[in-house]
C-alpha cells in the first residue's frame, strides 16, 4: 500500500449534510432540518453526530461547530455537500477551519450558477450581501472528475491538489466522498422525523 493511501486509510473524515425540508410550508412557520455528521475513518463509521438547523436561518455553522466540540469529535477533515444548506443556511468554510483548525472540503455534484443564487438571496433576504459574501469566501469551485464524473470543489485548509486527491481516493459509490454519501442518506431518512 503506498504512503498516500495509507494516510488516507488513517484519516478520521466528517462528511456533513442537512435533510431536505417542506419547501410548501417555508414561509409560514420556523422550520428545522436536521444537520447530521457521520464520522468514517477509513471505510468504517465510527460515529454519527445530529443537531438541527433553521430553514433559511443563519444558525449552521454555528451548530457545527458546536456538534463537533460538544461530543469532542476527533477529527481530521470535514466534507460538506454544498456552502448553502437548509434552503440558504449557510456553512462559513472559513470560520469553521479557524475554529476547529481542521481542513474543510465542499463537494457538489453541479456547479452553482452564481447569477441564480445571487438573484434568490436578492430576492428573499435583506441581508442578501452579507450571505453571498459566506458563499463566496469558500472561493471558487474547480471542476474535477471524480470516478470518470464531474464534481466541483472548493478547500479551505488544504492544497487543492491534495483535496482532490483524498476525494478521489474517498469516493467508493460513486462521485461523492463516502462519508458525505453517508450523511446524505442519513439527513434525508431523519428529515421526516425532525422538520
Amino acid at each position: 500500500m503506498s504512503r498516500s493511501k495509507l494516510l488516507i486509510k488513517n484519516l478520521s473524515v466528517l462528511g456533513v449534510e442537512a435533510g431536505p425540508f417542506s419547501s410548501q410550508i417555508r414561509e409560514f412557520t420556523a422550520q428545522k432540518a436536521p444537520l447530521l455528521g457521520v464520522l468514517l475513518k477509513g471505510r468504517r463509521i465510527r460515529g454519527v453526530y445530529l443537531s438541527t438547523v433553521q430553514v433559511d436561518g443563519l444558525d449552521a455553522t454555528d451548530r457545527l461547530i458546536e456538534m463537533i466540540q460538544r461530543d469532542s469529535v476527533q477529527v481530521d477533515l470535514i466534507v460538506v455537500g454544498s456552502v448553502c444548506i437548509a434552503g440558504f443556511n449557510l456553512l462559513d468554510l472559513k470560520r469553521i477551519h479557524e475554529t476547529l483548525g481542521v481542513p474543510v472540503i465542499v463537494t457538489v455534484s453541479d456547479r452553482p450558477r452564481k447569477s441564480k443564487v445571487e438573484g434568490a438571496l436578492k430576492k428573499h433576504f435583506r441581508d442578501w450581501r452579507k450571505r453571498l459574501e459566506v458563499i463566496e469566501s469558500a472561493g471558487p469551485l474547480r471542476r474535477t472528475l471524480v470516478r470518470d464524473k464531474p464534481v466541483y470543489m472548493a478547500a479551505i485548509g488544504i492544497e487543492p491538489r491534495a483535496a482532490v486527491s483524498i476525494v478521489r481516493s474517498l469516493a467508493v459509490l460513486g462521485k461523492l466522498p463516502e462519508p458525505l454519501r453517508c450523511a446524505e442518506i442519513l439527513a434525508r431518512g431523519l428529515s421526516g422525523v425532525i422538520s
